[in-house]
């Protein structure tokens, strides 16, 4: 789980288990029932899968459920982790 504060503002990185060239890419989180956001990211690292998201100081305090979902072409469809979700823990900064 990676823990964050409401005010920071820097760069994360989440990583998927596939070469993501040429690939769409979402980075998706949710909290607490409600509906999936999209955040904001960029493909820094195709062939290693990393993809980075910059924190910006707007996402509100709660745990987040994180998955990168991948179109490697349309209908398919894969969410990763596969088999659950990551954790981002954002809580209130000062």
């Amino acid at each position: 789980m990676l823990t964050v504060k409401t005010t920071d503002r820097y760069a994360t990185t989440w990583t998927a288990s596939m070469d993501l060239t040429g690939l769409s890419v979402e980075l998706r989180a949710a909290r607490g029932g409600e509906e999936h956001r999209v955040l904001p990211h960029v493909v820094t690292d195709a062939v290693n899968g990393i993809v980075t998201h910059v924190l910006e100081g707007t996402l509100p305090a709660g745990i987040y459920l994180v998955e990168l979902v991948v179109n490697p072409g349309l209908p398919s469809q894969v969410s990763i982790p596969t088999d659950s979700f990551e954790q981002l823990r954002v809580i209130e900064g000062v």
